[in-house]
This record gives C-alpha cells, sequence and structure tokens, in this order.
C-alpha cells in the first residue's frame, strides 16, 4: 500500500530560481490534485502567486502553454510528469513519486515471481514509481534474478516507458517476463501490445502479481472491431489534437489523402478534448480517426462511433488494401 507520496520540491525551487516567475500556473497529473495545498504554500513562500488550474494534465505532451497565456501566467508548473531533456519554453516539471515499503514488495514481488519460475526480466514501470523500481530491481538482483537493463527514451528515466513510446522495451534482448510496475492497465497492456511479450503489472498498492494477457487481448478485440466497423463507413473525420505536445499536422495530412484516395469523404477537425459530446457536434460523420493519444479510444468507452487511434487509422489503410490488419499497437512508438 502506498506509505505516502515525495513531491520534488528542489525542482520546483530551480523553476523558480531559473525563471523568477511572479505568477504560476499549476497543472496537476490526475489523481494528484491532493498534492495542492502543499504545492501552493511552496510557491508563496517563494514570492509566487499560484493559479490552479482545474484541468489535468496528461503527460509531458500537455504542457497547457495557451492556459497559461490565457490567466496571464510567467510559467506552467506541471506536478506529477518527469523530464529531464532540454528545456521546454517556460514549462517546469515536478515530479511526484508513491512511497511504500520496500520490504513487503520486494517479498510479494519475488513470491510471485518465483511461483511462476521466472528467472530473467525486463523491468518497466512509469514516473510516480521509479524510486520503488530501482530498489526493486536491486532487491530483485540480489535475489539471484536477473534483470536486463533497458534503454531509456531521451528525455526520461531509465526504465521509464509512456503511454505511446514502449521503446526501452525493445532493447532489453530476450527474457521470461517483462514485468510494469504500476497500477496502471493502460501501461501495461500497451507494453504488451506493442511488444507481444509475457507482461506481468505487478500492483504496489495490492502487491499482487497480474498476467495481463487477457485483459490485453480484450482490448486488441475492440480494436480490431473498431476498425472493422470504420471500415464499411464512407464519412471520416480525421482529427487533429491541439494539445502542444499532441499536435502531428502530418499524420492528420497522411490519413486525410490516403482515405480520400479510397474514395472516402473526410473532414478535417480539430479539437483540444475529444469526448463523446465534442463529437456529437458532428451528426453527418460515420467514423473518426484522432492523431493525438493513443489512449483516447482504448479506455474512453463512451464514444457511440468508431474512434480510431493513429495506430487504428493505419491498420485501417491496410484493410483497405487488401491485406491482414494483424496488430495495429506493434511498435515500439506510437506516435
Amino acid at each position: 500500500m502506498i506509505l505516502s507520496y515525495s513531491i520534488d520540491f528542489s525542482a520546483l525551487e530551480k523553476c523558480v530560481k531559473r525563471l523568477n516567475p511572479k505568477v504560476a500556473l499549476i497543472t496537476f497529473a490526475p489523481g494528484l490534485f491532493g498534492a495542492r495545498a502543499q504545492v501552493v504554500e511552496a510557491l508563496e513562500r517563494l514570492g509566487v502567486k499560484p493559479i490552479v488550474s482545474a484541468i489535468p494534465s496528461y503527460g509531458t505532451c500537455d504542457l497547457h502553454l495557451s492556459e497559461m497565456s490565457a490567466v496571464q501566467a510567467d510559467v506552467v508548473i506541471n506536478i506529477g510528469h518527469h523530464w529531464q531533456g532540454p528545456e521546454i519554453g517556460r514549462v517546469c516539471f515536478v515530479n511526484v513519486e508513491f512511497m511504500f515499503n520496500v520490504a513487503n514488495e520486494t517479498s510479494a514481488l519475488l513470491e510471485g515471481l518465483r511461483g511462476l519460475n521466472i528467472s530473467r526480466v525486463a523491468v518497466l514501470t512509469i514516473s510516480s514509481y521509479m524510486s520503488l523500481t530501482k530498489e526493486l530491481v536491486k532487491a530483485l538482483e540480489e535475489s539471484g534474478i536477473s534483470v536486463a537493463r533497458p534503454r531509456g527514451i531521451a528525455g526520461h528515466w531509465e526504465y521509464e516507458v509512456l503511454g505511446c513510446n514502449y521503446l526501452p522495451a525493445y532493447t532489453t534482448g530476450p527474457v521470461d517476463a517483462q514485468v510494469f510496475i504500476g497500477n496502471s492497465r493502460f501501461h501495461a497492456i500497451g507494453l504488451y501490445l506493442s511488444t507481444e511479450r509475457k507482461t506481468l503489472m505487478f500492483d504496489p498498492e495490492s502487491m499482487s502479481l497480474l498476467d495481463i494477457k487477457d485483459e490485453a487481448e480484450k482490448a486488441l478485440r475492440a480494436s480490431l472491431l473498431r476498425i472493422s466497423v470504420a471500415s464499411t463507413k464512407n464519412k471520416f473525420g480525421i482529427v487533429l489534437g491541439l494539445k502542444e505536445g499532441q499536435l502531428n499536422p502530418e499524420k492528420t495530412r497522411l490519413l486525410s489523402e490516403r482515405l480520400i484516395a479510397h474514395g472516402k469523404n473526410v473532414q478535417l477537425i480539430s479539437a483540444l478534448e475529444l469526448t463523446p459530446e465534442s463529437l456529437d457536434r458532428f451528426p453527418d460523420i460515420e467514423a473518426f480517426v484522432e492523431t493525438a493519444c493513443p489512449r483516447i479510444p482504448m479506455t474512453d468507452t463512451g464514444f457511440r462511433r468508431p474512434v480510431l487511434s493513429y495506430p487504428e487509422g493505419l491498420g485501417l489503410l491496410r484493410l483497405l488494401n487488401g491485406k491482414d490488419v494483424g496488430n495495429p499497437y506493434r511498435m515500439a512508438v506510437m506516435y
């Protein structure tokens, strides 16, 4: 279980010292709004006026720069995501890590892996579990389980994967299984679909080890059904996401041109947030392909017409060309 969480206040202080803002827009990853009071208090102590965004940030791709301009803030402080690459304008990232009893977590993970006769693993995670992951890797190696070290994504930590980038999993070589540390089923399912390797999700909160295969294959079947249904439609909306790190005009253009070449009617649409309600404004359009984020069609079940991600859009084109769709998510980098 989570004992507490640790906010990287040193990163916050470095941000203020570097950019000297008078007003800061604070954005939080989903689930971290409970840290609001601590962050607000820290900024006020540093002489910065805080404005808290009620809109969550879903990653380093979701920067809220237009919101910063609208509220006349000098900087965006993104709480809950990690970035150690080149500076991104006037945006600072402050990671938040969940803290656990490492001995208990180690015991539960070792018991689960030994029960499955697993001797070599790749370990991957997201930023909020990085300290725990490093401790677990050390404990696994000391207990005789071999851990394959991945090469990290530029700007991110060694074991870190993103919902649209599973490249580190491709760098580990052969393993008995890859273990995702965290309770995000979306990331664990994405890891399985991207690599098609045995994937176990170790949930530190419940201290349980789950083979994600059944859930991932269910998600794949749903994906293939969306593609199949979309292939029968004529009127398509190609949605260009407007969030800074999700702006993909070239992918939007490619999908549009190729669907038109197949005789489809295409309407280009721009959207900051893609929801069932926003798509209801286009009642004549029969199917949509969005180029913003793979998470949208995989986790939002409220859409009333087919909504495809960019990888699924490529799968749709293969199907229209008379080819096998296969697994549209079998790729290291999805966007």
